[in-house]
């Protein structure tokens, strides 16, 4: 958790949805992407369908893109029942040239497994035969896999697809792992070649690939080359106009702060000393305070954030050591300039850069140094104005080390509070110490917050407000005892939370006597939340039911197809045909929604790849594509 978020200066790198350790390269990790897609249980079983059989079925579809659509939701299948042998063996059915980008990508999935499993070496030629897959791919292809990026395809599959670049930037990743430098690097350099077509980027888009490109070439010990492409870098921000009245100059500023600790990253120091004095003289060139801590507080934020923990733990310890050194030498230095701007003559203008620089203080130096920042504003209510957005992180889980950080934070917070005279102000810095608390879990503090409120009003308010915190915290009980005597009118997201924490815990009935209280607006996700519970501790009837009463048709067809496919993951099938034979009809207007007769055939293939091919059969012959119910045919003559 980050306590002050800068949004828009430093924009994140974009989020890749096929893993490798790469982490240079902004990506998350598989156990993040496994929590986006469902994975079948173990009662569900699969392998009674040969691969064969779909190949044979696909092969009589002549248009492509219903084509590319049936191997992307049989690849889904095989990716969610992590089937590797499966994937490979359609892998190896497909001709080269059938969608080889959606090939590559499937390869690169197995081979990260095996990577992260005791098999590394099997990696290695999967992913030699990616990358070689990837080569006849067309960069302006018009059936880019990544055209299946949207809510509807999702929907249905719960897949996310990369672009030939992501892909190939991931292959990179992979291969410099694996000790594969040569291919590694070819990879990369490729990637960067194909970034660069696309259309429309940005002079910081280009800035900041070529930068991550750099990275892993300096991994692989090509030194001259990253340095070039830092070079080239640096030329392309140089040309961006960065008068004070350029719209560029915020891009500039931050790119050139950048890229003077990724050249001090690649033992550049000169040349990372003079961009960093650079971007300080251009602080220097304004003169009206709170624009002089815009600036620095942007120069503040990259330095801050540019190196991460996974590249200084590749560093040798002297390395890393004399890195980690520089950095807080340098951002001391930049928070000392802001602390004397502040002492200076503090503005309201400041107030949300000197918040974003007191809470980088705190997370780097802790809470004493950041308290300095905190305390140069003289006036109580602007001073609690500046440690406010600090206690106003609203993740509902907190990390250790933010917490050893929030809690003497909060302690300084009440002492601010207690200094400040208007009584409108001081009731609202008590509601945001309350809601922190509440945060944190310790309801006796947050309580005790409370009681320091003086308007009636705004202590009823929060007292809601912390309530809702403790329901979606798995405290439903608490909160409800918090707000009782409260009419139902005043406690409605109180009431909402608690019932889906009981949901949660699998006390149903106690959910369903909250749904009585809740308001007509609650209705759609009341009734399809109770339905979804109901559904999976097998009250069939009761959902149902519930169901029918749900008012949109929306909601109404989107809770059963989260019904079916929860049914269908763990492998009771006779459940989910209950549910999909009730599912009304695709409605008009509602194109997002997987059909009945998808979900129907969902529930045909899962029967068949269960080895249970009569009810496949059965099933597959109330539906109208004929296809499949050859599919299940060849599956059982095939056994």
């Amino acid at each position: 958790m980050r306590l002050i978020n800068r949004v828009g200066f430093v924009s994140g790198l974009g989020v890749l949805f096929l893993v490798n350790s790469f982490s240079l390269a902004g990506l998350v990790k598989a156990e993040e992407i496994s929590a986006l897609s469902p994975k079948l249980s173990a009662n569900a079983k699969m392998g009674g369908i040969l691969t064969f059989c779909h190949l044979e079925r696909i092969k009589q579809t002549s248009d492509p893109t219903q084509q590319l659509q049936s191997f992307d939701r049989l690849f889904d299948r095989y990716q969610k029942a992590k089937q590797d042998r499966l994937i490979l063996q359609l892998v190896k059915g497909m001709d080269r040239k059938q969608f080889p980008q959606l090939q590559a990508e499937e390869l690169m999935q197995v081979a990260y497994r095996y990577r992260t499993t005791a098999e590394p070496k099997t990696a290695i030629p999967l992913l030699s035969q990616a990358f070689q897959l990837l080569q006849s791919v067309n960069d302006d292809l018009p059936m880019n896999l990544s055209s299946f990026n949207t809510y509807q395809y999702i929907w249905r599959t719960t897949r996310y697809h990369q672009d030939k670049a992501q892909l190939l930037e991931n292959l990179g990743g992979n291969l410099i792992d694996l000790k594969q430098p040569e291919q590694a690097e070819a990879a990369l350099l490729q990637a960067l070649q194909t970034y660069q077509k696309q259309p429309h980027l940005s002079p910081r888009d280009k800035v900041e690939y070529m930068v991550k490109i750099a990275k892993g070439l300096f991994i692989l010990d090509k030194h001259e080359q990253a340095i070039a492409m830092l070079d080239r870098s640096l030329e392309i921000t140089q040309l961006l106009n960065h008068t004070k009245e350029s719209r560029d100059s915020k891009d500039w500023l931050t790119m050139l702060s950048k890229l003077s600790w990724e050249y001090r990253l690649a033992g550049e120091n000169r040349k990372a000393d003079l961009l960093f004095n650079q971007s300080l003289e251009y602080a220097d060139t304004f003169s009206q305070p709170d624009s002089r801590v815009f600036v620095l507080s942007i120069i503040a934020e990259v330095s801050y954030s540019t190196l991460s923990q996974y590249e200084l733990n590749q560093l040798p310890i002297a390395q890393k050591t004399t890195l980690i050194d520089a950095r807080q030498t340098k951002l001391e230095y930049v928070f000392g300039k802001i602390l004397e701007v502040v002492r200076s003559g503090y503005t309201a203008k400041m107030y949300p850069n000197t918040a974003l620089i007191a809470g980088e203080w705190l997370q780097f130096l802790g809470i004493e140094p950041a308290m300095k920042i905190v305390n140069s504003v003289t006036d109580p209510v602007e001073r609690f104005e500046v440690i406010s957005p600090m206690l106003k992180s609203r993740n509902t889980e907190i990390a250790q080390k933010d917490i050893a950080l929030l809690v003497p934070l909060l302690k300084n917070a009440e002492a601010i509070a207690r200094t400040i005279q208007p009584t409108t102000d001081r009731d609202r810095a008590w509601g945001d110490i309350a809601f922190t608390y509440a945060q944190l879990g310790q309801s006796p503090k947050a309580l005790e917050a409370i009681t320091q409120i003086q308007s009636a009003e705004l202590k009823q308010k929060t007292l809601i407000g912390v309530a809702v915190y403790l329901a979606q915290a798995n405290q439903p009980e608490l909160a409800l005892s918090l707000v009782k005597g409260l009419p139902d009118t005043l406690v409605q997201q109180v009431l909402y939370e608690a019932m889906l924490a009981y949901l949660k815990n699998g006390k149903i009935e106690v959910a369903r006597g909250l749904q009585g209280r809740l308001f007509k607006d609650y209705h759609n996700s009341t009734l399809t939340s109770l339905a979804e519970a109901s559904a999976k501790v097998g009250q069939t009837k009761q959902a149902l039911m519930l169901l029918q009463q749900v008012p949109e048709p929306e909601w109404r067809s989107g809770a059963f197809v989260s019904i079916i496919k929860q049914a269908i993951e763990v492998g009771d099938l006779d459940r989910a045909v209950v549910f999909a034979q009730q599912m009304p009809e695709s409605e008009k207007g509602l194109p997002d929604i997987p059909s009945k007769a998808w979900m129907l055939e969902e529930i045909a293939i899962a029967y068949a790849e269960a080895g249970e091919y009569d009810k496949a059969m059965q099933l597959s012959q109330s539906l109208p594509d004929r296809s499949l119910s050859q599919l299940v045919d060849c599956a059982k003559r095939s056994k």
